[in-house]
């Protein structure tokens, strides 16, 4: 019995659902084998419909072309399979995913993984906007008494810094090729660390829960201590909106301390925070050592930390105006950084 083009659709749209040969076999009633045949042949040509000798794959012409384009602007994450059933409900034109894939290439449009990025409300840009324009008027001179402070994890195996190994072919299972790595992870740390114009401060592993008294007790300890380490006389503290960093007592603590607290610092604003370019090069650096035991992550991102040049972290600081005039310019959306 021929199989009805109807059909034919029906396994291609269930197949883009990943469902198996069999499900599809038995939701659209053929059988596994026509459902296997069907999607071969979409994919090498496509088309499902009868094709006289060996067929080509329709050619994308500039109706098609306008049709794939605002279909990306609307949804960019829109899977090229199911870029191809809409062009078939659409337009009636059988297209495969490959050839909308060549034609994307030819194009200069690739997929890439997608950049993660906090979500931003219209709030959040609206204070993103507004704490860039006060940076932007900040003298460089009291850009460089401020103090930037934040959080971050390290994991044992794998850290969280991205590395490639440069390898032949073949040798990938050579043990200094390997990405070596253990079950559920095998742990991981916490540290708090502080950086200005100057240099480092002081950094903190933080052992247990993290809280408002585990906050406070970390400030109290090391911030006037790191700021008498970088030489600031009147230093301005920085911190994110974390709700720990927020706290009715922190706030009270900060206001007892006399501590000179950068205000207004938007939620949702790590881009904003020079501190974010440190971890991530003690993460890769640290990633690049592969350590093998908390004790060893330790004692490496401590290195790290101490090896630190000035120079970077006067090329750190000073990007704080840049980051605040790429938002500023973003009118408070996601910046590149």
């Amino acid at each position: 019995m021929q199989l009805k083009d109807k059909d034919k659709y029906k396994i291609i749209t269930q197949e883009e659902d990943e469902n198996t040969y069999k499900k599809i076999a038995s939701k659209v009633g053929v059988s596994k084998s026509t459902v296997s045949r069907t999607i071969r042949k979409f994919e090498k040509y496509g088309t499902v419909n009868h094709m006289g000798g060996n067929g080509r794959p329709p050619i994308i012409d500039s109706m098609i072309s306008s049709f794939i384009l605002n279909e990306r602007r609307k949804n960019p994450k829109l899977s090229l399979r199911k870029m191809a059933i809409l062009i078939y409900n659409e337009l009636k034109i059988a297209i495969s995913h490959i050839t909308i894939k060549r034609w994307f290439n030819e194009h200069n449009i690739f997929a890439y993984t997608p950049i993660s990025k906090p979500l931003l409300t219209a709030n959040h840009i609206k204070r993103r906007f507004e704490a860039a324009k006060r940076i932007l008027f900040m003298p460089e001179e009291d850009i460089k008494r401020i103090i930037f402070t934040d959080e971050s994890k390290f994991n044992l195996f794998y850290s969280d810094g991205k590395i490639s190994v440069w390898r032949e072919p073949g040798s990938g299972l050579k043990p200094e090729n390997l990405n070596k790595t253990v079950k559920h992870g095998g742990g991981s740390v916490m540290v708090w660390g502080c950086f200005s114009y100057h240099g480092v401060g002081r950094l903190v592993f933080i052992d247990g829960i993290m809280d408002a008294p585990a906050y406070i007790n970390i400030i109290s300890t090391n911030l006037r201590e790191s700021a008498s380490k970088m030489d600031i006389k009147n230093f301005i503290f920085q911190q994110d909106n974390d709700p720990k960093h927020t706290s009715h007592l922190v706030n009270e603590f900060l206001e007892d301390a006399e501590i000179n607290l950068f205000e207004d610092w938007p939620a949702q604003s790590p881009d904003l925070n020079p501190i974010e370019s440190f971890w991530h090069y003690i993460k890769v650096k640290v990633a690049e050592r592969q350590p093998t035991s908390i004790k060893a992550l330790k004692e490496i991102i401590v290195e790290v930390w101490n090896q630190i040049p000035k120079e970077m972290c006067q090329k750190y600081a000073l990007s704080f105006k840049k980051r605040a005039l790429a938002i500023y310019r973003a009118k408070g959306e996601h910046i590149d950084y």
